[in-house]
């Protein structure tokens, strides 16, 4: 409590003390509010942080003591939105702030086929006209703040307050996306971002003595920053939005590829396999091995769709590091699985049917005979190759459009 007492402290004094050096500020602003008055609501928004961010706008309609109330419920011991951004009142208006601020950015939505195309390219799903029942599996939603729209509001307040449910992920860890200004962001919170300028704080007890009726927020704070870089790599493939991902938000990049299997940048499929290596420790514990490529290469996605990382498999077979032995044990490993999930010997691939197992193991024979051609010492290989019912599906399949694919297995066959 005396940790959240300071920071509230700090926050009022901080925008207190800056407020001389503001610029901009309407003289007519309403008289202060006290908080045992009813608090009128505040339709402009004053933004003023430094002197070149000082703009006027309307936004939404909030009562300052909502705002106060917010930090008064802060803990600082939990997720900073999870516990109390699902209040819808405190989520639209974050928002509405995300909106405003990106336009100040410089951010312009982007048009509609361009949100479509792309959303299927980096998510595999449409965010524009996909269901929210779909999205929420796959962590991602399409955030919906027209109060009008009852059932769908209910059905994203329900998903909110999945704090603590793994299957779906949760709303607060999915990419949100917002219709309105075209754009994705991840945790949308009005933390560190909105203050109530001119209120005063007993020391002692921490209690607020005086309400100001000033809301000022800070427009380019670092969550908005994520969000202009990660929707602007995303919608419009900025290459210095990338730049500034891969310095300050790597993590954004890895989930585009692991939690919603965007594997066509060899530089986000860097950063995932060195994870990966760094997880197996020195290489020779294959438990280590199993729990570091679980579900990187292969799995199912909320929806229970079957991925495969092919771009991944392919870097893997190009990637040069100086403990090449390292690499080559993952390789070995994972084939290994994949092969005794045939022969009975392995359990590990048992969530997958045997169509989905032999898609795999395609695959993995395709892109690790361009690392190491097979030799008819290999056991994997020979066995798929005398069974009929695989190299069926793979000719049914038109052996999944993989260039040369074909003539690998012609050449396999003979040895």
């Amino acid at each position: 409590m005396n940790k959240i007492v300071s920071t509230l402290f700090f926050i009022v004094m901080f925008f207190s003390c800056n407020e001389k050096k503001q610029i901009g500020i309407q003289e007519n602003a309403s008289p202060v509010i006290n908080a045992s008055d009813t608090v009128a609501m505040v339709e402009k928004i004053v933004i003023n942080y430094e002197k070149d961010d000082s703009v006027m706008y309307d936004m939404i309609t909030i009562n300052p003591q909502d705002i106060v109330d917010y930090y008064a419920n802060y803990d600082e011991t939990a997720d900073d939105v999870m516990y109390i951004d699902f209040d819808d009142k405190y989520s639209d208006y974050a928002i509405r702030t995300y909106s405003e601020s990106l336009k100040k950015m410089g951010y312009e939505k982007p048009g509609l086929d361009v949100i479509q195309l792309r959303s299927k390219d980096f998510f595999g799903y449409n965010i524009e006209c996909d269901s929210n029942d779909i999205l929420y599996k796959v962590c991602l939603a399409r955030y919906i703040d027209d109060s009008n729209a009852h059932e769908e509001r209910i059905a994203q307040k329900k998903f909110m307050n999945m704090v603590n449910d793994t299957l779906l992920g949760g709303f607060w860890r999915s990419f949100i996306y917002v219709r309105e200004g075209g754009f994705l962001v991840k945790k949308p919170t009005i933390n560190g971002i909105v203050a109530v300028e001119n209120c005063e704080v007993d020391p002692i007890n921490g209690k607020y003595m005086k309400i100001g009726n000033k809301v000022s927020f800070i427009w380019n704070a670092p969550q908005i920053k994520e969000t202009y870089h990660l929707s602007n790599y995303v919608f419009f493939n900025n290459i210095g939005s990338f730049r500034w991902l891969l310095s300050n938000k790597s993590e954004f990049l890895k989930d585009l590829c692991l939690v919603y299997h965007y594997d066509s940048n060899s530089e986000i499929n860097k950063l995932v396999i060195d994870d990966v290596l760094e997880k197996i420790g020195n290489g020779d514990n294959v438990d280590l091995i199993r729990a570091a490529y679980k579900d990187v290469f292969v799995g199912h996605d909320g929806n229970g769709k079957l991925y495969i990382h092919k771009g991944l498999l392919s870097y893997l077979v190009d990637y040069k590091i100086e403990s090449s032995w390292l690499v080559d044990n993952l390789r070995n490993v994972f084939k290994d699985d994949v092969y005794g999930s045939f022969d009975g010997s392995s359990e590990l691939l048992v969530e997958y049917t045997e169509e989905e197992r032999m898609k795999i193991a395609a695959y993995v024979i395709y892109y690790f005979d361009r690392y190491n051609e097979y030799a008819n010492s290999d056991m994997f290989v020979k066995t798929m190759m005398d069974n009929n019912v695989f190299l069926e599906f793979l000719s049914d399949n038109e052996y999944f459009g993989l260039e040369g694919f074909s003539f690998l297995v012609e050449k396999l066959r003979q040895y």
